[in-house]
């Protein structure tokens, strides 16, 4: 006879196994917001604390400041883009099903087609795919601009402009974000709402 204690390892294990990848990518969730949190965050301070804050100081002060200042944001910058793009990364592993399709043809075979695609087509905030894709095109974007502000060894022109075009696509992204996120729980709303399926509530 097979002891409890080694009959329940496998299932112990799997517990384990399972309970330490969602521990994984919660914990890359997290950082992703972190990240976007100290971007946002430090941009929105360089676009309207700083000038506020020097605006009364002579110009060859204004400029050293603004240069330590940036300087220690180029950090913050780099280390907040490399963990967007790692964590983005495992996002996208973990929702590729969305971006290729898989999601809405088991949204399909769980549901009907009829009832999917009645929901995909009354409004465009059911589209989980578009709003994911340009999630990334916009976050990327974003990324781009923040670390070209902050590279080099003096700003470029008009860095104050710049960062309040950069500022408004971050904003951007995090709606697009929030929209991709929306429209997933639209459908498993409309799915959790199906009579026709075992354990659905009306």
């Amino acid at each position: 006879m097979i002891p409890p204690a080694v009959a329940s390892q496998p299932r112990k294990s799997r517990h384990m196994v399972e309970t330490l990848v969602n521990l994984f990518f919660l914990s890359a969730r997290y950082l992703h917001i972190v990240a976007t949190t100290l971007i946002v965050g430090g941009t929105l301070f360089f676009e309207m604390v700083v000038p506020i804050a020097i605006n009364e100081l002579k110009l060859e002060v204004q400029m050293v400041l603004f240069a330590r200042m940036r300087w220690i944001f180029r950090w913050v910058v780099y280390i907040s883009t490399a963990t967007l793009l790692l964590t983005g990364a495992i996002s996208m592993y973990r929702n590729w099903n969305v971006i290729n399709g898989d999601f809405i043809r088991f949204m399909v075979q769980a549901a009907g087609p009829n009832q999917v695609y009645s929901l995909i087509t009354a409004s465009f905030f059911n589209w989980p795919r578009f709003w994911f894709l340009a999630h990334i095109a916009s976050g990327l974007f974003s990324l781009v601009i923040a670390v070209a502000l902050v590279s080099g060894g003096k700003p470029p022109e008009r860095p104050l402009q710049w960062m309040r075009i950069n500022l408004f696509i971050l904003m951007i992204a995090i709606f697009l974000a929030s929209a991709s996120r929306g429209a997933r729980q639209n459908l498993f709303q409309a799915l959790l709402k199906n009579p026709s399926i075992p354990g659905a509530r009306e």
